[in-house]
């Protein structure tokens, strides 16, 4: 793992290890609900409608608020799953696959309101941001498949929300999805070239 790699891995973790402490009591109440994970996995992904047909009709702030609450719901399936003792192959798919619909459901609202207000470097970069972010995804399922480990990232699913969020929030679409697209594909790259290297150990 390189220098970078692993100031991303370290700071991904004690986040994680942070958030873990402030969501322990929520995920308590959960659990006494008999609320399952996957029924958080689908609520985020629900929330993810209002939030593009917000942002479609150029009510970006709105659409931001709801998208960013939605992904928020993602710290907890994993977590619940966890702490439930309820960790499995079915629904570790579906997370994965909700993941990917929610992120294309809000770059097809910002893509729609790029389209609405005839600004072409809009539409031009959410479908790049697209492309990339399934890049991301692609890259690390199919090196999976081949056997190889391969979580490294510079700017994976938290990154990308945390940046739709704000470019939404604060009204930075264009630059936003520049920052976006960019990133994405770095990562695209930096995922393969990872993956390349394992392949040519292994064989």
């Amino acid at each position: 793992m390189t220098k970078s790699n692993s100031i991303a891995s370290n700071i991904r973790d004690i986040g994680r290890a942070q958030l873990g402490k402030v969501i322990t009591p929520l995920l308590n109440v959960m659990l006494a609900l008999h609320i399952k994970p996957s029924m958080i996995t689908i609520a985020g992904l629900v929330g993810c409608v209002p939030a593009m047909i917000f942002v479609s009709q150029g009510n970006l702030f709105a659409g931001g608020i709801i998208f960013l609450f939605s992904s928020l719901l993602d710290l907890f399936d994993g977590a619940l799953a966890r702490k439930a003792n309820s960790i499995s192959d079915r629904g570790a798919l579906l997370d994965s696959v909700a993941d990917r619909i929610s992120e294309a459901l809000i770059m097809a609202g910002i893509l729609y309101f790029g389209w609405s207000i005839q600004d072409k470097s809009i539409v031009l970069f959410s479908f790049g941001s697209v492309v990339g972010s399934l890049l991301v995804s692609y890259i690390r399922a199919r090196a999976e498949g081949l056997g190889l480990e391969l979580s490294e990232g510079w700017f994976t699913r938290p990154e990308r929300v945390i940046v739709i969020s704000a470019l939404l929030l604060f009204n930075l679409v264009p630059q936003g999805l520049i920052l976006l697209t960019i990133l994405t594909f770095l990562t695209a790259l930096q995922r393969w070239r990872l993956a390349d290297e394992k392949l040519k150990i292994v064989n």
